[in-house]
């Protein structure tokens, strides 16, 4: 997940270093209510500020001390709890020195807890600077405050579902939203010297992967097999736009075919959900070749059944 929030952030390692080179131009400051990312790290500018976590993130604030000084936690709420361990980490400027005399106090709160649940509701958290004396009667110098809100972890959608064709599909356009994989199932007798090869695809789809898998019992053909071409729609490079593909059946991939199948595959960027619902179970595939009226055929729809939806449709 990716770091949001512009306040200092470094490893834990690191913290005995000198602190946070200050941003340029305002940069690298925490922002109310920016979101952060796995094992954030805040320090003092993060003070006053709002920042959401994922649950079970751990959150962490590294606070500077001087000598004979040291930051407290006077102010939390119940189901956030104190930082664990409660008077924090403290990494000494001098590995010799003892507690509060100087360097970085590192604060780490975990948000795994069975009775912390996620919600709107922002945890306050308020830290002081007291010298390591102090018995509390004097105002602190300094005061570190924050809120904390968690929230849900983000759930990836799941794929939409594979298009598979079969040899009754010949000459089909079918549309798949990127991502989501496209399969060939075509019969073969590789006993008659006979299979099936990829004749022409452009480089932009690229070549599938092969497989070949037992024909079912009963089959029509006696010891064949299916072939099955599989291509992925999405990659380091854009596969958007249209792949006609040619497959053909042949003693060799250099052989005169004796047979060939064909279809061109649409690739469309993947439409979010919105206000459409997925059409009615029993209809697939869907067809859309003119004049076909069929209100699962406009544009806008059919990109979020394609993606969201088990159907298939066919031009």
């Amino acid at each position: 997940m990716k770091i949001l929030i512009a306040s200092c952030l470094f490893a834990l390692t690191a913290l005995s270093s000198a602190g946070c080179a200050a941003p340029a131009s305002g940069e690298g400051v925490a922002s109310s209510e920016d979101p952060i990312a796995t094992a954030p790290l805040i320090d003092e500018r993060g003070n006053g500020k709002t920042f959401t976590v994922e649950i079970g993130t751990d959150f962490r604030v590294a606070l500077g001390t001087s000598d004979g000084f040291q930051w407290k936690v006077t102010r939390t709420s119940r189901s956030l709890g104190y930082p664990v361990p409660r008077e924090g980490t403290y990494q000494p400027a001098d590995p010799s020195a003892p507690p509060g005399s100087g360097g970085k106090q590192l604060f780490m709160w975990k948000t795994s807890l069975p009775f912390l649940q996620p919600g709107a509701m922002a945890h306050a958290v308020t830290l002081e600077y007291r010298a390591v004396d102090d018995d509390g009667t004097t105002p602190p110098a300094k005061t570190f405050t924050f809120e904390l809100v968690i929230k849900a972890p983000t759930v990836a959608p799941p794929p939409p579902p594979p298009i598979t064709l079969y040899a009754p599909d010949d000459g089909v356009t079918v549309t798949a939203a990127e991502g989501q994989n496209v399969a060939v199932r075509l019969p073969q007798d590789p006993a008659t010297g006979l299979t099936w090869f990829v004749e022409s695809v452009d480089r932009t789809l690229g070549q599938p992967a092969k497989t070949t898998e037992p024909l079912p019992p009963r089959a029509a053909i006696s010891g064949g097999e299916v072939a099955v071409f599989s291509w992925k729609t999405n990659g380091p490079l854009s596969k958007l736009g249209s792949h006609p593909v040619t497959l053909k059946y042949g003693s060799g991939a250099t052989a005169v075919p004796v047979q060939r199948f064909s279809f061109t595959l649409n690739i469309v960027a993947a439409s979010p959900s919105g206000d459409f619902a997925c059409p009615p179970a029993g209809l697939a595939p869907i067809h859309c070749a003119a004049p076909a009226s069929s209100p699962y055929c406009g544009p806008d729809y059919r990109g979020f059944a394609i993606a969201n939806c088990a159907v298939r449709y066919v031009d």
